[in-house]
């Protein structure tokens, strides 16, 4: 059932980042969580969830593509802003609740998600409210039916090269987690500067505008 809490909060994190009318988008937003749920509880079911990282950005983008109309590239910048969000509220509550014992915190990491759901949750539907009371936030994420602005080349390649690098960085954390634990630090850091990037572009892209 924590699914229901998480993935909810994660599009409605994903749309306010960028600004979109959360009431234009009620039912794929429950659209996309009834796939969700189900990519999730298969996951946990076939005991594959050391894909975790891997398959659900891929279906995340799937129901950014067909229920929400995004245009894939900035599919791909949602999705790489709110996952890479979302992990580090999780690995930061775990953490903190192992008092920072690394081996500690691979066990829990793997095998622990309620709480760890519901905090992250929490702290998405806490953040969408800030943002919104303070307008906070990009427009240049839009619909395939919206007029496309005309952009600066290089920044545009640069935000969209930056947000490619960090999905498939992504895609490697929770395979780090399960069997490649030496390399966690590593790819984390990198995944995280490489949001860095994502969120400095996507300034001067909203700049442009």
């Amino acid at each position: 059932m924590i699914h229901f809490l998480v993935w909810p909060s994660l599009y409605i994190l994903s749309l306010v980042i960028f600004r979109m009318r959360l009431r234009s988008y009620l039912i794929p937003i429950a659209a996309g969580t009834f796939v969700m749920v189900n990519v999730g509880a298969l996951l946990q079911s076939w005991k594959i969830v050391y894909l975790i990282t891997i398959i659900q950005p891929l279906f995340f983008l799937l129901c950014l593509l067909l229920f929400f109309k995004v245009r894939f590239l900035q599919s791909i910048l949602m999705i790489g802003i709110t996952f890479v969000y979302g992990l580090f509220i999780e690995f930061s509550y775990n953490a903190i609740m192992v008092q920072f014992d690394y081996n500690e915190f691979l066990t829990v990491t793997q095998n622990e998600y309620v709480v760890q759901g519901a905090w992250v949750a929490a702290f998405n539907i806490l953040l969408a409210c800030i943002m919104v009371k303070f307008r906070w936030g990009f427009t240049f994420i839009s619909s395939r039916s919206a007029i496309q602005k005309p952009k600066t080349a290089e920044v545009l390649s640069k935000l969209h090269f930056s947000a490619m690098t960090g999905i498939i960085c992504l895609s490697l954390v929770s395979l780090s987690i399960f069997f490649w634990n030496e390399m966690f630090f590593v790819i984390a850091i990198a995944v995280v500067t490489l949001l860095a990037f994502v969120l400095h572009y996507s300034y001067k892209s909203e700049l442009m505008d």
